[in-house]
């Protein structure tokens, strides 16, 4: 499986280093030179994007998200079999879903067909995100989940077209009921998504 990886906190950000930590397989890193918090669905269209290579797998943008998308997509791996955006710093809930980057990334992902998760982490301030917690979370819900987990859910999709997108939010909860309650809710989305899709193309 080859995933694209990408984050509005940044490249350097704890938060996608962690995430990388947490996929296994192959893993192309394409994302934002700096902070874009709350960039929400802006693309860069009339000045260069400069793109700074650092390796094979490791692609600096300086542009949004969803240009970030579109680079790897179009330039650097043009049929990925997922898109993952984050670790966030931060919850993002309800409407507040239209104004991160993170979860446009995984939107213009859905658009161009590739199906995408993007993942928050919840903060309760004054505690301070632990990321190697973050990272082994992930790594029970996205890998270790065998028969329930996400992976194993996108493999077993009836949906149509690979056309979805997740939000995700890490909350403050036991790990193994993390995992369980992530493939659960993920496998409620692609029903929800193939009776949608289903009901459009009748």
């Amino acid at each position: 499986m080859t995933i694209i990886l990408t984050n509005d906190d940044g490249i350097d950000a704890p938060g996608i280093q962690a995430l990388l930590q947490a996929v296994k397989g192959k893993t192309i890193m394409v994302a934002p030179q700096g902070q874009l918090s709350g960039c929400g669905h802006q693309v860069t269209a009339h000045s260069p994007i400069h793109v700074d290579r650092r390796s094979s797998v490791e692609y600096a943008v300086g542009g949004t998200l969803a240009d970030c998308v579109r680079i790897a997509l179009h330039h650097v791996c043009a049929k990925p079999d997922l898109v993952l955006s984050g670790i966030n710093a931060g919850g993002n809930l309800g409407v507040n879903v239209y104004i991160p980057g993170t979860v446009a990334a995984v939107r213009e992902a859905a658009m161009h067909g590739i199906p995408g998760i993007a993942i928050s982490h919840r903060i309760k301030r004054p505690l301070e995100i632990d990321w190697d917690v973050a990272t082994l979370k992930n790594q029970r819900a996205l890998i270790t989940g065998g028969s329930r987990g996400i992976g194993a859910a996108i493999k077993s999709s009836v949906l149509p077209v690979k056309a979805l997108m997740l939000p995700l939010i890490i909350p403050i909860r036991p790990i193994a009921q993390f995992s369980t309650d992530v493939a659960l809710s993920f496998r409620a989305h692609l029903r929800e998504s193939a009776h949608h899709f289903q009901n459009c193309w009748a």
